[in-house]
This record gives C-alpha cells, sequence and structure tokens, in this order.
C-alpha cells in the first residue's frame, strides 16, 4: 500500500514512514530535527492506512493515543507541536486536567491513488510509572500510540503495556456468521517512540546494538548535523556543517546555525562537550553508576588522548578512599596542563591491609616510585 508521501524531502523520516512493517519504530536523533512531528504525522497515516471508511463512504473512526512521563510537557511540547501541525486544538481543550482528548480530528489523505478521510480521536496521557501504566491504560483500546521522548522510561515496560492496548478500535466488521469482512479494519497496531540519545546503559541503547530486540523493533537515527573540527592533539576546537543533514537543516530557519551556535557556545563550558555529543549530536552517552561526584566532568576533555607517563624524580600524590569494604586509590602528579591522574586502583571487596600489601605495595615496586616524593592524602569524611 502506498500513499505517496514525501515529508519535505527527508531521507530519515522518508524511510520511517515507508516501514509499514515493524510493529514499533523508534526515531532518535539531535535535537531539532523534526522528530515528534514526523512522529504525529506518522500516527494520523497509520490510521487513515488500517481503518477504512465505512460502505457508504463516510468516515470511519480511529482513535490514536499520544504518551508522556509528565501531563504537563504534554501541554507545553507535544501538544503544540500537534496544534502547530493539526490546528483545531482550544484552549479549553489545552486546559484539560487530564487527559486531554481532541475527539473526531478529520485526517485527509491519498491511499492507492484514492483519496480518502479518517476520523481521530487524540487521547494524551500523562504516564510517569508501571503501576500508571497499569491504572490509565487499563482497557484502554486504541488504534495505534506515539511514547514521546522515551528515553524518559527506564524500561520497555512502556512499550509493552502500551502495545497490549492496541489493536482493539475500532470494532471490526463483521458478517451474519460472525467472521470478520475484509472491508474493515483488521486489527493493525503500531507504536511510534522518539528518543534523544540516552546513556549507554539504558535499555533503549541496548535494543539498539543488540540482535536479541523483537523482530518487529525498528530503529531509524538522523545523522548528526555538524562534523567536528579537532586541532593536532584530538581536542575539539570548531564544529562545521555536515553534508548528510541537509535534509533536515533546511527545516530550522537559521539553518546548521541552529545547531553551530548552540555548540560553540557549549564547547569550553565545564560539561559542555558531554551535552554537545548527546544533544546535538544525537550519539549516545557513557554511563555512569550512581550521582557524579562531578558534574562538569567530560571525557573529551578530562581524559587524555595519548598515555600519562609519571617522573619519577618529582613528587607524587596518593588519594586514598579507605573508608568500607571497596578501597580504592588515585596516584597523581602535577604536569605542565595541571594535575594528571597516572594510576587509578580498585579491586573490588577487600581489606585495607589486604589492599596495600596486594595492590598498591606491588604497584610502587613495579613502576619504581620513589616513597620519599609519596604524599598520601586520606578521605576527609572517614569518621575513623
Amino acid at each position: 500500500m502506498s500513499d505517496g508521501f514525501v515529508f519535505l524531502g527527508d531521507e530519515t523520516i522518508d524511510a520511517f514512514m515507508a516501514d509499514h512493517e515493524s510493529h514499533v519504530k523508534f526515531l532518535g536523533g539531535p535535537v531539532g530535527t523534526g522528530k515528534s512531528v514526523g512522529c504525529l504525522f506518522e500516527v494520523a497515516r497509520f490510521c487513515l492506512r488500517a481503518v477504512p471508511e465505512n460502505d457508504d463512504g463516510t468516515p470511519a473512526k480511529a482513535k490514536a493515543l499520544v504518551i508522556r512521563q509528565d501531563q504537563s510537557k504534554i501541554k507545553s511540547t507535544v501538544l503544540q507541536t500537534f496544534r502547530s501541525l493539526f490546528g483545531k486544538v482550544s484552549d479549553d481543550l489545552t486546559k484539560m486536567a487530564y487527559p486531554i482528548v481532541v475527539e473526531d480530528l478529520p485526517f485527509k489523505g491519498e491511499i492507492d491513488g484514492v483519496e480518502r478521510t479518517v476520523l481521530i480521536t487524540w487521547v494524551f496521557l500523562g504516564v510517569a510509572s508501571l503501576d500508571e501504566a497499569n491504572t490509565k491504560l487499563k482497557s484502554f483500546e486504541a488504534t495505534c500510540a506515539y511514547i514521546n521522548e522515551t528515553q524518559t522510561y527506564e524500561g520497555t515496560w512502556i512499550v509493552n503495556n502500551t502495545f497490549e492496548r492496541l489493536g482493539r478500535y475500532p470494532m471490526p466488521k463483521r458478517d451474519e456468521n460472525g467472521d470478520i469482512l475484509a472491508t474493515g479494519y483488521q486489527g493493525q497496531r503500531m507504536i511510534v517512540a522518539d528518543f534523544n540519545p540516552p546513556a549507554d546503559d539504558h535499555w533503549l541503547y541496548k535494543a539498539d546494538k543488540e540482535d536479541a530486540k523483537p523482530a518487529t523493533w525498528r530503529f531509524y537515527k538522523y545523522p548528526p548535523p555538524l562534523l567536528y573540527i579537532k586541532d593536532v592533539d584530538g581536542n575539539i576546537v570548531d564544529f562545521e556543517p555536515n553534508p548528510e543533514a541537509k535534509d533536515y537543516a533546511k527545516k530550522q530557519s537559521s539553518g546548521y546555525n541552529y545547531w553551530l551556535d548552540q555548540a560553540r557556545a557549549l564547547v569550553r563550558q565545564p560539561g559542555g562537550l558531554r551535552k554537545i555529543r548527546i544533544d546535538i549530536q544525537g550519539e549516545y552517552g557513557n554511563s555512569y553508576a550512581g550521582k557524579p561526584v562531578y558534574e562538569e566532568w567530560d571525557d573529551d576533555l578530562h581524559i587524555a588522548k595519548t598515555k600519562l607517563v609519571a617522573n619519577k624524580s618529582k613528587p607524587f600524590y596518593v588519594g586514598f578512599d579507605h573508608s568500607g569494604v571497596n578501597p580504592a586509590m588515585v596516584i597523581a602528579q602535577m604536569g605542565d596542563g595541571g594535575l594528571a591522574i597516572i594510576h587509578e586502583l580498585y579491586a573490588g571487596e577487600m581489606t585495607v591491609e589486604d589492599f596495600l600489601d596486594e595492590v598498591f605495595v606491588p604497584l610502587l615496586n613495579e613502576y619504581g616510585y620513589d616513597r620519599k616524593n609519596m604524599t598520601i592524602i586520606l578521605d576527609p569524611h572517614d569518621a575513623r
């Protein structure tokens, strides 16, 4: 089935919309690419494809579910995009507390060369947790769904629970024997889900990279809008437009400058390179366990491009976390570029005595450090 639709000549969204086989389609990439516009439009097009008109030629009805974690964010983001795309969303509707419902909005298009219309009821629903999903989605019936900002969910339950509620509206047409007629809705279902790339321990990253993901899931990702310009040491010093992003760059009134201005403002800020990599370039981030001690940490800025070697004749410093049952150390030395971490020592659960005897002292001996140049700095928060 073909409707001949081309979305502003954007190859990524065109491929996304041309996929009529996948049950769950993920659309990822940088901010400002038009992911939410593409997902909303694909939901409407799916309703048009899947729900034929009534036998008398009048429009049939479909129901589309739009989900985000927070109801207030639905109003401030995705609902505003919906209003700009489809119109006819009154201020009274946007003031609804929960859920927000836009009933029987007509959507016209061409299917196999024939123009037709479907009446779509849009339901905008905030679902923040599995418990809320079990409560709010219970007995809900819809044709298809759009999960907005999918990276804000910590598990695949949001996809699985939503998928269970689809393919249930409208009711199929049946003959006098109760058999389903081919002229009506056949129970097709689809989820579209957009996301900004999360950390590399997130389920989205694993689903994208692993072969174990369901066969009916497919990921589509926009190319980054910018290319890095680096100096001879590999440091990022500037950016230039990525020709592969020209299809979506023209959606912004300022073109590539929409991302260039942001990247150049962030490149020298603490933590800026990480924000550039994830938000602007659409790359998956690094994973961290727990809360970072230094929020301004940035791999590109703080990790050396070449191996660091200690000067054995100069003083060196040992930072020692000796509390608890997981002792750890860093061995540092002042260099031309500031404090450099030469070694990091950690061996899991171990007594302090065993850590010193089996990890720390053997390293000193292996590298020939002069202990007269050593200063040990203990964790000041240790009550002992």
